[in-house]
């Protein structure tokens, strides 16, 4: 069966079931979320905050686990079975089967605060501070200074359909990276509603389609 999950404020994580049911175990928390990632229906990893302390949670269809950390926005489970949250000196991952941290400290970047896993297990990092890029054996960062993005607050990043390069949502507009080149498309580009894209989804079709500070509108490429 379906099972949608819906993030709350008091409660915790709450999952609506389709047919209705009622969930096995205990699915709720009691304290304030800040990100989820679900994997499966036994496989959902939580991060937040139990109004003393950080915390990331584990919950296996039954029951949750906990593993105290330090604070994280954001959490991410890779191709490789290895959690990725964000800590106050850079990036960490972790994984349940050792319960071994793993840190990276002394990056180049601040301001980070979502995680995007790709297709090929890259992992991308975002936020105020530019775009951070790990494919497990080099750190690459791209900002303002060193690339053609127009703007290092990124507030969303998707990959492209067809995996030829990955769509950026920023508040100077849509850039699309290829992987070597930042093709920018904006008000005067493109035509876009509004160049402050507050966030970016891919369908089926490919088409782009993006919330901005003026509504909704769609990028099928051309137009």
């Amino acid at each position: 069966y379906e099972v949608l999950w819906v993030m709350t404020n008091g409660i915790g994580p709450i999952p609506f079931y389709e047919p209705a049911r009622e969930p096995e175990g205990d699915s709720r928390l009691f304290t304030l979320r800040y990100d989820m990632d679900v994997i499966a229906y036994n496989d959902i990893w939580v991060s937040g905050w139990d109004f003393e302390h950080p915390f990331i949670k584990h919950f296996n269809g039954e029951t949750w686990t906990q593993y105290n950390h330090r604070f994280s926005r954001a959490i991410r489970k890779d191709h490789d079975g290895f959690v990725w949250v964000f800590t106050q000196g850079g990036v960490a991952k972790f994984t349940d089967i050792t319960e071994a941290w793993t840190n990276y400290t002394d990056l180049p970047v601040s301001g980070l605060n979502s995680i995007y896993i790709d297709s090929n297990n890259i992992k991308w990092f975002y936020g105020t501070g530019g775009l951070l890029r790990y494919d497990d054996e080099e750190w690459i960062y791209y900002n303002t200074h060193n690339s053609q993005i127009p703007s290092n607050h990124i507030l969303s990043f998707i990959e492209d359909r067809n995996f030829e390069g990955w769509w950026i949502a920023t508040g100077k507009g849509l850039v699309f990276f290829d992987g070597a080149e930042f093709t920018q498309h904006d008000v005067d580009l493109s035509g876009l509603l509004d160049n402050i894209i507050r966030d970016a989804v891919v369908d089926h079709d490919g088409v782009v389609w993006l919330a901005t500070a003026r509504g909704l509108c769609l990028y099928d490429g051309y137009s």
